[in-house]
């Protein structure tokens, strides 16, 4: 199949505060509303029986952090993976063309370059200040050796955060690996494709650009 739906929830392992069945269930309703034939699949270690997905496929969940490791088997030549907490308001099917040009696609996430991230992870602080963390809960990609490495090296820098830090957040291993691969045709999606609702705290400002800036002074 050439375009298609990922999500991943897992039952076995609880997370405080979360039902992502529920959520899973939520995000599909909203979607099928909108594209009611885009197939979905889902990785997960129990079938939920969630209607509305098309195909589900049975893992290992070791972790609450697992993406890096099963997603390029996705089914599906063109692939949008959304985390479960996600609500569909808008069409989304026609962005994958951006996958007849680029070879992962993902938003800038609120954070550029975290102080205590740089100090405990060497790699994630010798990257530029200017090259942004990406949002690990919504992006697409489409089958290809370079996404295929990028899998392979996502899932090697975050074993290696990891180990330094004991956490299971894979956002610092993304932004590591995204730079690191710089094969990759890799492309920003606009912040409509990813909104959160989290506070501007880690963003330093570097150029102000705004009309009449001069009146403020």
């Amino acid at each position: 199949m050439k375009n298609g739906i990922v999500y991943i929830a897992f039952i076995k392992i609880k997370i405080k505060k979360v039902d992502r069945i529920r959520e899973l269930r939520y995000s599909v309703e909203s979607l099928k509303k909108i594209h009611p034939k885009l197939p979905i699949t889902l990785f997960t270690d129990e079938d939920p029986k969630v209607k509305g997905i098309n195909d589900v496929k049975i893992i290992e969940v070791e972790s609450a952090r697992i993406k890096h490791k099963h997603l390029y088997n996705s089914p599906y030549e063109n692939t949008l993976y959304m985390d479960c907490d996600t609500e569909i308001v808008g069409p989304i099917e026609e962005s994958f063309r951006l996958m007849e040009r680029f070879d992962l696609a993902a938003t800038h996430d609120l954070i550029r370059k975290d102080p205590k991230k740089s100090s405990k992870y060497l790699d994630y602080a010798n990257i530029p200040d200017g090259f942004s963390e990406f949002g690990g809960g919504v992006f697409m990609f489409r089958k290809s050796p370079e996404v295929e490495n990028f899998f392979k090296t996502w899932q090697k820098n975050f074993d290696i955060w990891y180990e330094l830090t004991g956490e299971i957040r894979d956002q610092p291993s993304l932004r590591v690996s995204i730079w690191q691969c710089s094969d990759l045709k890799f492309y920003v999606l606009p912040p409509e494709f990813n909104i959160r609702t989290k506070k501007y705290d880690n963003i330093q400002p570097r150029i102000i650009h705004e009309h009449n800036i001069w009146r403020r002074k």
